[in-house]
């Protein structure tokens, strides 16, 4: 509840709880409340996307790669949270999670993309800053395609086929035509990079 309030301090402490009375449980209540402590994780993972987003690149080239670095150090902070919800052995947030670190990646280097140059920078300096971010960019992609095949690969092997497996398939037939063509066309034109996966919030913890 405190995350769907916008009380995000509140709602880190209760996903960090969360996992501990989840890890001190065991037999049928632990896995009972396996689903639980895996979406905490999740969206503890989500708390730090927040903090990556709020890191704005409409900065003076001299800080460019400043902000760059801070933002890649963000996102890998989060991909580490959520590669962890893996331990909880979930299918559904196993699979959410993997599809959610490539989507950011996808995101981060469509951001870079379509990056407004700053106002007031002479030719020079608009043209520095746009080949920084390009530099960026391909790398940033490549990891994105990287990040989903990975993902793809382990929910087949794992049999898990969900919202997400499929989801996770497209964006590789997008991202990486060559190898993984398009099974079809979209019926929406909307892409599937622009919005998080929508969970079931923790309503509360248990005590």
């Amino acid at each position: 509840m405190s995350y769907k309030l916008g009380q995000f301090k509140r709602a880190k402490e209760d996903f960090v709880t969360a996992q501990k009375l989840w890890k001190a449980m065991s037999g049928k209540d632990k896995a009972a409340a396996t689903t639980w402590a895996a979406e905490a994780r999740y969206l503890e993972g989500e708390l730090i996307v927040r903090e990556y987003e709020k890191v704005t690149l409409d900065v003076k080239p001299a800080q460019l790669e400043k902000a760059l670095k801070a933002k890649t150090s963000l996102l890998a902070s989060a991909e580490k949270v959520f590669e962890s919800i893996a331990d909880f052995n979930d299918p559904r947030w196993g699979t959410a999670a993997v599809f959610r670190i490539g989507q950011i990646y996808d995101a981060f280097a469509e951001s870079l993309v379509n990056a407004a140059t700053p106002k007031g920078l002479t030719e020079e300096q608009a043209q520095a800053y746009r080949d920084a971010l390009d530099s960026y960019v391909v790398n940033i992609q490549d990891v994105a395609v990287q990040k989903f095949t990975v993902g793809y690969g382990l929910a087949i092997k794992s049999g898990v086929y969900d919202e997400y497996t499929a989801k996770t398939r497209e964006a590789l037939g997008r991202l990486a035509a060559d190898k993984y063509p398009p099974e079809r066309e979209s019926r929406s034109k909307e892409r599937i990079g622009d919005r998080p996966p929508s969970p079931d919030y923790v309503q509360e913890v248990a005590r």
